[in-house]
């Protein structure tokens, strides 16, 4: 359960920040009247895909504990 927690809060995290920063990437890549586009690559594209990859490595770090390997 806390795995899952910990993966949806990065998941949830990567793809604000992922979806922002391109946003402000691509206005200043494109050309001046493409705001849709931009808005649409960060929220469909590019937030989604990294979202996806931060819940991965959430789910991969929130089952980490200190307590030594399995066997002990």
């Amino acid at each position: 359960m806390k795995r899952l927690a910990v993966g949806l809060l990065f998941g949830a995290v990567g793809y604000i920040l992922v979806a922002l920063a391109s946003f402000f990437l691509l206005l200043q890549l494109s050309s001046e009247d493409r705001d849709i586009e931009a808005k649409m690559a960060s929220g469909f594209i590019f937030g989604p895909i990294a979202g996806i990859i931060a819940f991965a490595m959430g789910v991969i770090r929130g089952g980490r504990s200190g307590k030594g390997a399995v066997g002990e």
